[in-house]
């Protein structure tokens, strides 16, 4: 099915999001200590934006693939 490996992409993209949603939360309190956490933490909200565009591409072709399927 073409459905497959667009489910299986967004199913990752999804996953990477809330492993740096975990980061980012555990470095924001301490994220101005040094530039090394405030570097990352550009690095991750950068990530995190692309990831977010990315979903949003997958969901419209998934919807566009099979109408009568609804992602969120």
């Amino acid at each position: 099915s073409a459905l497959l490996p667009l489910e299986k992409e967004l199913l990752e993209l999804n996953q990477e999001k809330g492993i740096l949603d975990s980061e980012y939360n555990r470095l924001l309190p301490r994220a101005s200590r040094t530039i090394a956490n405030r570097n990352r933490l550009t690095e991750i909200e950068q990530r995190l934006r692309e990831i977010d565009i990315k979903c949003t591409s997958l969901r419209f072709r998934i919807r566009a693939t099979a109408p009568d399927l609804e992602y969120k």
